[in-house]
Formats: structure tokens, C-alpha cells, sequence
């Protein structure tokens, strides 16, 4: 999931990579840690990104040129994040909840129906086209939260990554909750349309529909859920879950997800 190194290296190390240094390969699992408010950083391998693509600032990388026929590169660095909101935030705009292993890491593929490059990735890329990279989860039981009709009977769901590397196009997108591992046990969100650098969901991909993940703790064979937020019962978290969708009532639609 890395920019190309001979045009990117030198500008991510210029930015120090802030809070987010370890960078990574989206199936390494590597965890990061680090706290702090609200900011984005943003790298695009051209000087004029399309006018809807406006993160906070946009870093030009080698050739001012936005030539699509040339390999697509486009990178996002979050250096800090906003606070947790809690059990309660996140059942308020999620469409699932679950618990299960990740199975398999499926190959990286351009979000659109058919799975092709756009024709000119520059002017899509993030919000309305993106390259995914597909993590299938096997269920340990039935959903906590389900607030769609997808039929999960098989005991698995598509949790999905935004980033990846199809040919010689690459988008990188670094947030600390944004790792899994092969084997790891999780609990999980997922959401349709978590922030404006996600294209609209449910993608499809070649294991079902596939859905952005939102947040993501590691759950431990002594009963524990470790996160980027730190270490708590997993048993507790799991009953907040589970008080927060009494609360807010599941068959509600969730609420529109705030702007990054």
C-alpha cells in the first residue's frame, strides 16, 4: 500500500509521517498508536487534483502532470485523529457490528461495479472511486448489530480497507484502526459511507458486498479488546454495544456520518 518510493520517499519523510511513522503494507497488521485532534494531511501524485478531491492540503509528487493514461498514485495521511466516540457513537452510524476471525485478504480491485480503473482517476478518486482492498471476516456468532438486508447465513461478511496497489495505480490511506491480520480475532464496524474520502458502499467484490470498516479492536484469548485506544474487558465492550443498540433502537437507519 506504499506511494511509488523514487517519487514519494523523500516528501513522507519531509512531513515526518507525524503520528503515523510506521508505515505499512495494508495485510502486515502492524499496529499503530498515536492520539491526538482532528487534521489531515494529504499527498497526490499531481499539482491539480480534481476540485472535489480537497483534503486539507495536497503535496505535489514528481510531474505536475495529471495525465490518467500514467500510473495513478494518491496518498492520505491522518497525523491525528478525533477522540473515540464511544459504544454510542458508533452504533449511531454503523450498518454492522460483529465478531469473528479475518479469514482471508482478498486481491486489491478498483471500487467501481465492474471493478475496472476509471477513465480518469484524477477526477474521482476519493469520494467517488478508490481502490479497496477486501478482508473476509468467518463470524463467530450472528451479528451484534445488522441494520440491512444482507443475508449473512454463509458466516462470513467482507470488511474493506480503503487502499491498495492494482497494476501500477496505488492509493494509500493511513489511519491507526486501519490493519488486520490473517487469524486475528476481531470485533469490528462496518459502515456504508464512513467519511468523504470513501466512495459510497455497500462494493462489491468477489466474496459479496463489502463494507467500509469503521473502527476495529483486537479481541485476546484471555478476554481482553486492545485497540489504538488502549486495553479494555472485552465482555464489557460488548454489553455497551449491546445497551447503545437497545438504546438508539437497530431498525433505525444510522444517522449521517459528521465530515471528516
Amino acid at each position: 500500500m506504499r506511494l511509488d518510493r523514487t517519487k514519494c520517499i523523500t516528501i513522507l519523510c519531509a512531513i515526518g509521517m507525524m503520528a503515523l511513522s510506521g508505515c505499512r503494507d495494508a495485510p502486515s497488521g502492524q499496529q499503530i498508536t498515536d492520539t491526538s485532534t482532528d487534521s489531515i494531511v494529504a499527498i497526490q501524485s499531481t499539482a491539480t487534483p480534481a476540485p472535489t478531491a480537497t483534503p486539507a492540503s495536497f503535496f505535489p509528487i514528481g510531474s505536475a502532470t495529471a495525465n490518467p493514461a500514467e500510473p495513478f498514485n494518491f496518498g492520505l495521511i491522518s497525523d491525528q485523529v478525533a477522540e473515540d466516540p464511544g459504544a454510542l457513537g458508533y452504533v449511531s452510524v454503523s450498518q454492522f457490528v460483529v465478531t469473528g476471525r479475518v479469514e482471508e485478504i482478498l486481491p486489491a480491485r478498483w471500487s467501481t461495479p465492474d471493478g475496472t480503473r476509471p477513465e480518469n482517476p484524477y477526477d474521482v478518486v476519493p469520494q467517488s472511486a478508490t481502490i479497496v482492498t477486501p478482508y473476509i471476516i468467518a463470524l463467530d456468532s450472528p451479528p451484534i448489530l445488522n441494520r440491512t438486508s444482507t443475508n449473512l447465513d454463509n458466516g462470513r461478511i467482507v470488511a474493506l480497507m480503503n487502499g491498495g496497489n492494482v497494476r501500477n495505480d496505488s492509493v494509500t490511506i493511513h489511519l491507526p484502526w486501519l490493519n488486520l491480520s490473517v487469524g486475528e480475532r476481531v470485533l469490528i464496524t462496518l459502515d456504508a459511507n464512513p467519511t468523504t474520502y470513501n466512495p459510497p458502499g455497500p462494493i462489491a467484490t468477489d466474496a459479496g458486498p463489502g463494507w467500509w470498516l469503521t473502527m476495529k479492536w483486537t479481541l485476546t484469548d484471555d478476554g481482553k479488546a486492545v485497540s489504538w485506544l488502549g486495553t479494555r474487558d472485552a465482555a464489557d465492550l460488548v454489553a455497551e454495544f449491546s445497551d447503545a443498540i437497545e438504546f438508539l433502537n437497530p431498525r433505525t437507519p444510522p444517522t449521517e456520518t459528521p465530515v471528516s
